[in-house]
């Protein structure tokens, strides 16, 4: 619960519902807006405005939090519970049934529940209460005459009665018979006949009021938009939690207690800061809780709705509290529940793939039926990225509704698409439920991993601007915002274990005269590291590789004017070590089952606190030991054998989110203690690429998969949900060391420059021509790196659906410059790739575009043979152009690319800008 002193009074606009006679334009409106929470006390109905779209939702009758409205912004004047009546009834659905008959005494209509459970509190009386009919019991339906006998008696009679049914009949427009008999029609269809109760309809008995019938807010819940959906009570869906009590007893209504309206963002405080978060300041977001309890436990659950001004991004997470007196065990908490009206078509677009082949981009059409995207390996995995995007027909890269979802964590979690059968969609997403339950005692807090939910109404392109935009102002580490990584060179590639203080002096050399910021020692440096066998968990320097320490080497690594970092993999242990062989309990294993390990190394457990502490205090002693400003914290497993010998039998299922939060408060502390360390994580490559990481992290290696083909498709995809910046990019040598493919230094760069550039080669070994090439290449990536690295992204050609070509672009507003690069994949002679059409800029503005690292290959128009030229080719015909900004993104460039691996690149600048 945010404490008292964090809580505000209500957001009140001056363009709020009631100061209705103030004219403002819609822009003014939604600018003033932006950033705030407007709530109408009266219809309980909630308005969260990000930067230009807007989130609605209620409190209905019975006190379930509806869904209204998820888009673009719209006044806060126009009332939206109307948006409710898009709901409505089905068979088996438990619908609205009129209880008063027709010889009743007229009074307000009561209705029977659409709650499955039959809860007393929902479904007001039975339809056999005493006043069901004039006896006491069931309506004798065959004494009655026929209904259109009926309903003309009914329009026919004189009291006072019938007076005010006859005003609600002409208020809904009903002037006669036939209009009556029509609007029956409408539901007709909708009632429930499941029970031998033959109920009169409303058009067949007057005395119900039809606008009643039509506004009674006990529609089946399959046909509800909640912002919370409880199973076992007759939502079918997918639920957003899953409780037990101590009774076994799974019926969880959760209703409405009360609100807040907070400014800024509360810190995760319930979470005691093993989990991480989003960050703003009090001007720039606004929150409000919403406080749910089941009444009859007085279990209390808080839904957390954060708004951001700047960003069109809703941050959510859910609270529980334990207030009763008995155990609750949680089996499942979804961060985040979006219903979807129904749409012509939904397609789904979630990141996918495997080792060495990360986050390609899939989008598939959703029928019936529901769909996850998971991990359950201990981390967020390859295999699938915690994200997933729905969008209101296939997705687009420039236009139509996108509507995104992202967590901040790196354990195992599940999004769930759940279509049902009148079309509409739950989007979810949250801890993965398998192999997860969490038994919350009285007075105990559990609190949901953040879910960020983006919207975009410009396809994909918006969608993405969003996520990168908000993780770099709002989630990357405070003091590397605004930082470009320094070039690094990994001894990874160039040498593997072979890590001597020679070898590594050796590259550090040949690497500073190329311009090189940063050497990283990689694995190798540590125990009796020779291979990948032995001493993970033996952190002290290896002397005989290294025979002057740590200091020393990054003493004169600096000397060269370099910096100094150096990688660990903390998490791991190795069968062969000292660590192993002294805490042999420390790992997650099941003592009765023999351990398996195919390469010797375990996981550490995570869960215990001296396991934590260890870690905590042995990397800090590495990191106090030389001048080291970079680690590279890898962890080349998934997490197998999941069991911790320190956790309760019964409490197994708390181990994979135990572990995941002590990692967290592993790297909380140290880059706390650390600030001045850059941290880039790696999991085998991209296994744990996600925003929890980002938090800690503000780079991921992005995969260990090198190659400069693979990287395009494997960087598109990244690029969907995460900045360029965070992108870990490193020119590899040739033949590659994981495909064998070859690839000019051009391309290879190229591909690297729209990321983090770093080396992953041995540059002792290259010809000192290819030196200055790098030189150049490298001088160029500094220069432009601020406009990649805080500008807008764009994916001009796609490598997946045009297959032989792919386009990036980055336009950097503020600074009127972009940064264009095409590739030609594979080649087909004879014929001409498309017209290059830029994005993102001022249709009205002037620009000089100019091609940089021009070809030297043309073909001998004699022979048909590529060849090499003395002079430089230029695509445009000259070196650069003058163009519009209107024409540069309708008219496009020409892009002519002649061979597999061909390139070009523009820089391109704002002619009425200065330099």
């Amino acid at each position: 619960m945010v404490p008292e002193a964090e809580q505000a009074t209500m957001v009140v606009d001056d363009v709020g519902p009631r100061n209705v006679g103030i004219e403002v334009s819609t822009e003014e409106r939604n600018v003033r807006l932006t950033g705030t929470v407007v709530v109408d006390e009266g219809a309980k109905l909630f308005r969260l405005y990000s930067k230009s779209s807007m989130y609605a939702f209620c409190v209905d009758p019975v006190g379930r939090i509806e869904h209204l409205y998820w888009g673009k912004a719209l006044p806060p004047t126009d009332e939206l519970t109307y948006l409710s009546f898009s709901q409505g009834p089905a068979k088996l659905q438990r619908a609205a049934v009129a209880k008063k008959y027709l010889r009743a005494k007229p009074s307000a209509t009561a209705l029977v529940s659409n709650d499955a459970s039959g809860s007393d509190t929902e479904r007001g009386n039975d339809l056999a209460d005493s006043d069901s009919s004039m006896d006491g019991g069931p309506p004798n339906c065959s004494e009655r005459a026929p209904s259109p006998q009926r309903v003309e008696s009914a329009l026919a009679e004189d009291d006072s009665s019938a007076g005010a049914h006859r005003d609600t009949i002409n208020a809904l427009g009903i002037n006669n018979l036939q209009d009556l008999l029509d609007a029956g029609s409408i539901f007709r269809a909708q009632i429930d006949t499941s029970t031998n109760i033959k109920c009169p309809l409303p058009w067949e008995n007057p005395r119900t009021f039809l606008g009643e019938w039509a506004g009674a807010a006990t529609f089946g819940k399959p046909a509800k938009l909640l912002e919370f959906g409880e199973g076992n009570t007759g939502d079918y869906r997918s639920p957003s939690f899953e409780l037990q009590f101590h009774d076994g007893g799974r019926v969880c209504p959760f209703r409405y207690r009360s609100h807040r309206v907070i400014p800024g963002k509360p810190s995760m405080k319930n979470a005691n800061g093993t989990l991480p978060e989003l960050h703003t300041n009090a001007k720039d977001a606004t929150t409000v809780v919403v406080t749910l309890v089941i009444e009859k436990s007085f279990l209390e659950c808080d839904l957390v709705y954060t708004v951001f001004s700047d960003i069109d991004a809703i941050a959510r997470r859910v609270v529980l509290r334990n207030t009763t007196i008995h155990p609750v065990l949680v089996e499942k908490l979804m961060s985040a529940t979006v219903d979807f009206h129904t749409f012509d078509s939904f397609f789904l677009t979630h990141l996918s793939g495997s080792w060495a082949n990360e986050r390609g981009i899939v989008s598939k059409e959703l029928s019936m039926g529901r769909v996850c995207i998971e991990s359950c390996r201990g981390t967020s995995s390859h295999q699938h990225n915690p994200f997933a995007a729905l969008s209101a027909g296939q997705p687009r890269e420039e236009d139509g509704e996108v509507y995104g979802m992202a967590l901040v964590y790196s354990g195992n979690f599940v999004a769930e698409a759940d279509m049902c059968e009148n079309g509409r969609v739950r989007l979810q997403m949250g801890i993965n439920p398998t192999n997860f339950e969490w038994e919350l005692q009285p007075n105990e807090i559990f609190e949901s991993p953040e879910c960020v939910l983006v919207f975009s109404d410009s396809g994909l392109t918006g969608m993405s601007h969003q996520f990168h935009n908000l993780f770099r102002n709002h989630l990357f580490p405070k003091q590397f915002q605004d930082t470009v990584c320094p070039v690094l060179i990994n001894t990874w590639e160039a040498m593997y274990f072979d890590t001597t203080y020679a070898n590594v002096m050796s590259l550090a050399k040949r690497a500073a005269k190329s311009g090189v910021e940063m050497l990283v020692v990689d694995d190798g440096w540590f125990g009796a590291r020779d291979d990948a066998t032995s001493s993970l968990g033996d952190w002290y320097v290896n002397n005989e590789k290294l025979p002057e320490g740590l200091a020393m080497l990054a003493k004169n690594i600096n000397d060269l004017g370099m910096h100094f970092g150096l990688w660990v993999e903390p998490e791991l242990v190795s069968q062969k070590s000292r660590l192993y062989q002294a805490h042999p309990d420390w790992i997650l294993h099941k003592p009765d089952i023999d351990k398996d390990s195919a390469d010797g190394d375990f996981v550490l457990d995570l869960t215990r606190t001296d396991v934590q502490k260890y870690l905590i205090e042995c990397m800090s002693s590495i990191f106090e030991s030389a001048n080291i400003e970079y680690v590279k914290w890898d962890m080349n497993s998934h997490i197998t054998e999941i069991y911790s010998d320190h956790v309760a039998p019964s409490a197994q299922g708390k181990v994979y989110h135990q572990y995941c939060m002590g990692l967290y408060r592993v790297l909380r502390t140290l880059t706390s203690r650390f600030p001045r360390i850059r941290f880039e994580t790696c999991c085998g490559g991209g296994g744990r690429f996600d925003a929890g990481m980002l938090h800690y992290s503000p780079q991921i290696w992005t995969s260990d998969n090198t190659d400069a083909t693979s990287r395009l498709f494997i960087q598109h995809g990244t690029s969907l949900l995460y900045p360029p910046s965070c992108i870990s990019a490193h020119i590899s040598s040739v033949p590659n060391h994981q495909t064998l493919r070859i690839s000019s230094f051009k391309y290879r760069f190229l591909v690297s420059l729209f990321g983090s550039l770093g080396l992953e080669l041995n540059i002792t070994t290259i010809e000192e021509e290819e030196c200055a090439e790098l030189s150049m290449y490298l001088q160029l990536y500094k220069a432009l790196s601020p406009i990649i690295h805080e500008g807008d992204f764009y994916r001009l050609w796609n490598p997946v659906e045009q297959k032989q070509r792919c386009a990036w672009m980055s336009y950097h507003q503020g600074r009127g410059e972009a940064v264009v690069a095409a590739f030609l994949l594979t080649s087909d002679p004879g014929h001409y790739l498309p017209r290059l059409r830029l994005k993102g800029l001022d249709p009205a503005a002037t620009y000089q575009v100019e091609e940089i690292i021009p070809s030297t290959a043309a073909h001998n128009v004699q022979t048909g043979r590529i060849e090499a030229c003395p002079a430089p080719i230029y695509k445009l015909g000259k070196k650069s152009i003058t163009a519009s900004g209107r024409t540069l993104m309708n008219a496009g460039l020409p892009i002519h690319l002649i061979y597999d691996g061909d390139t070009a690149a523009f820089y391109i600048r704002d002619s009425a800008r200065k330099m």
